[in-house]
């Protein structure tokens, strides 16, 4: 009988270290498709929308029940930050740049301006 335990707790071992795999492997394919998709001119100009939307950058208190609808937004925009591997420093410089420099610039390519 030990050893039919020691047979199933290796099978459950190995069970557990391939789903550990997989789950990495998903996360770093995540985090590229994150990093592709927000790391186009484009994709900054809607993360930046994305941010503003969810008000990552500023506070969510009132005196009324909306707080919990203001956080959830903002879960969105930090849960984006988290995906990109970004700090509030990176993203506020890149919300930055995009406001002043990239936008026109982008906007002139699409609509030849």
């Amino acid at each position: 009988m030990p050893e039919q335990q020691a047979i199933y707790g290796d099978d459950i071992d190995a069970e557990r270290a391939r789903q550990d795999k997989v789950s990495g492997e998903k996360e770093a394919l995540l985090s590229w498709a994150y990093k592709e998709c927000f790391g186009t001119p484009a994709g900054q100009l809607v993360f930046r929308d994305i941010m503003e939307q969810c008000h990552v950058f500023a506070s969510i208190y009132t005196k009324s029940a909306d707080i919990y609808y203001r956080e959830g937004r903002r879960s969105v925009g930090l849960y984006l930050m988290h995906r990109r591997e970004l700090s509030y420093e990176e993203v506020i410089e890149e919300l930055r740049d995009l406001q002043y420099a990239k936008e026109p610039d982008l906007l002139k390519k699409k609509y030849g301006g």
